[in-house]
């Protein structure tokens, strides 16, 4: 596994990916970028936290945009897949591609289909090697929790208790047709998880302590105490569109495009913030 980043660096990655989502969506046309906003934070933790065997599945794959900046940001995709994002023979698709030299190992397919792509590899890897078996994780938005095909996956994973799971629920409250509570309402998704054979955290989608906390105690879990362990999930509060004021939870952010105005303002607040991010990050150091 390649070092990994303390708290305060992810921080100051998570402001260049979403810098980077700006940048390399701008004059490709209508593009997902409020739903990469979102789960900037959950793929930047769990990226950085795997072993080499690991694997993340990005089930909302329409947030290939911020996967594609989470891996730039850190350090494992050079800035020029920015320039051939959503262009004619790219392999930097809108939806998530096939890509293993960069750990991407399955495009998405319909939204609803990673958590079984994920718990597939998780079963595998139990075969593979009883004793330490490699972790699978994956990102769900809380809109393709409609979908009845991933509740066949948790059901099998709670009952079995396939402890090297992981499900990241990236619960921005909003899907394509609006509000989720208007859509198809799920009160408690942590009382469903639980209910399911899960341990559940339920977090600040963009509190990175709070998330690297959660994570570790799942990627670097001591190979019996994970044998006796239940799958875990973790139900993350995240604002679709988040760092981009006019974004932040506006409906008609899930798909759109960037016109000059628009990426001008999106780029001098994302810039600004890091500004202050790095700002702080200075004067704590120096402290």
């Amino acid at each position: 596994m390649s070092a990994v980043l303390q708290v305060e660096e992810l921080k100051h990655r998570a402001a260049l990916a979403r810098i980077a989502i700006i940048k390399a969506g701008h004059n490709k046309g209508p593009l997902h970028f409020a739903s990469s906003l979102s789960c900037v934070e959950l793929m930047l933790t769990a990226m950085n936290l795997m072993a080499e065997d690991d694997l993340f599945f990005l089930s909302k794959g329409h947030a290939s945009l911020g996967r594609l900046a989470v891996l730039e940001a850190l350090g494992k995709l050079d800035a020029s897949w920015q320039e051939q994002f959503a262009t004619n023979g790219s392999p930097f698709a809108v939806h998530t591609s096939y890509l293993p030299e960069l750990g991407i190992i399955a495009p998405t397919g319909s939204l609803g289909l990673g958590p079984s792509l994920a718990l597939g590899h998780a079963l595998g890897a139990r075969l593979q090697n009883p004793h330490h078996p490699a972790k699978s994780c994956v990102l769900c938005g809380n809109g393709e929790c409609n979908e009845g095909a991933t509740y066949e996956a948790f059901l099998y994973a709670g009952a079995h208790r396939i402890s090297n799971f992981c499900v990241l629920l990236d619960h921005n409250h909003m899907q394509l047709d609006g509000a989720s509570a208007q859509v198809l309402p799920v009160h408690d998704y942590a009382a469903l998880f639980r209910a399911l054979g899960f341990t559940v955290h339920e977090v600040d989608g963009h509190d990175l302590h709070a998330l690297e906390q959660c994570l570790r105690a799942f990627y670097q879990a001591e190979p019996q105490a994970q044998a006796e362990a239940a799958p875990l999930a973790i139900v993350a509060h995240t604002v679709r569109g988040k760092g981009v004021s006019f974004m932040e939870n506006a409906l008609q952010w899930h798909t759109g495009a960037l016109d000059e105005q628009h990426y001008v303002q999106a780029l001098s607040e994302l810039e600004q913030a890091l500004c202050e991010q790095e700002q702080a990050l200075s004067k704590r150091c120096g402290e």
